[in-house]
């Protein structure tokens, strides 16, 4: 799923690039033969919330208000069903 107004970062062992469009960052990362995760992060909204709103979490209703309150959660929410990519020496998975 790609958020409406999103950012695609990539990710090796730390955030290193950040892009508007998937396709130059696909550039990006074939010219530079990367390995890494492109993903399509949310822009103005936290994953978070952003999962909230677009039913993303496979979590039980009951576990996702307990989890609004849990700093360390909202922190590393990373929902799967975020548009991502696997690449290894600039080629995709």
């Amino acid at each position: 799923m790609i958020p409406e107004n999103c950012i695609w970062l990539f990710i090796a062992d730390v955030p290193s690039a950040a892009f508007t469009d998937k396709e130059e960052a696909e550039e990006w990362i074939i010219k530079n033969k990367l390995s890494g995760v492109l993903t399509a992060f949310p822009l103005g909204i936290s994953c978070f919330d952003w999962s909230i709103e677009n039913n993303a979490l496979t979590i039980r209703a009951e576990k996702i208000e307990e989890k609004k309150s849990d700093p360390k959660f909202i922190a590393s929410c990373l929902p799967a069903s975020l548009e991502h990519f696997h690449y290894r020496n600039g080629i995709k998975d």
